[in-house]
């Protein structure tokens, strides 16, 4: 279980796969199935962290699902040995992620993504100033909807609810589009309720 393990943290994954799966075949009852379960955690890792990489330069919103799932697997391994190193690559996709989903103008997408890096670690530069261009696009994004309210409520609703998914609710877009969508529904009164 040891020598596993330590192939574990030299990311040798298939060896330590392996040594685990060899050792649960002794094993009986309870032991065999926590051992079962750490080679499934560690082949899980393995397979992940892998896909991570090869995918993060040309689909960086997979490759983060492929880290998220390798960080939660790593934690089910003694003591989580790649836990920091799998948040780096977390909050360096993500960083990605943010930048080209603004540039194709998925706002909510990049929005997203910058909560994900926020969750690795605190936000450098870049992803400061993203934020704001995203709050001046929503601003942007809020006053068009304004001016369409009476002629398309419909169209403006659903502006003003992208709004709501492409900045944090202390901005002032936020709070103007969450008020317009709660105060441009129309209210019913039954009058049987008394």
């Amino acid at each position: 279980m040891g020598k596993a393990l330590a192939a574990y943290r030299r990311k040798e994954w298939l060896p330590a796969h392996t040594a685990l799966k060899a050792a649960a075949e002794g094993q009986r009852g309870r032991k065999r199935r926590r051992t079962l379960a750490l080679a499934k955690a560690v082949k899980q890792v393995g397979v992940n962290y892998a896909r991570g990489i090869q995918t993060q330069a040309a689909n960086p919103g997979a490759a983060l699902r492929y880290y998220k799932t390798a960080l939660k697997y790593d934690r089910k391994v003694p003591r989580g040995p790649h836990q920091a190193e799998l948040k780096r690559q977390l909050y360096k996709v993500a960083r990605i992620y943010a930048t080209t989903a603004f540039t194709n103008g998925n706002y909510p997408g990049s929005y997203s993504a910058i909560k994900t890096a926020k969750a690795y670690g605190s936000l450098d530069g870049t992803l400061q100033r993203l934020l704001k261009r995203l709050d001046k696009k929503a601003m942007d994004l809020f006053n068009k909807a304004y001016t369409m309210k009476g002629s398309s409520p419909k169209q403006a609703r659903r502006m003003w609810q992208t709004v709501l998914r492409m900045v944090p609710s202390k901005s002032e877009a936020y709070r103007k589009a969450y008020n317009w969508l709660n105060n441009s529904t129309p209210r019913y009164q039954d009058e049987d309720e008394d």
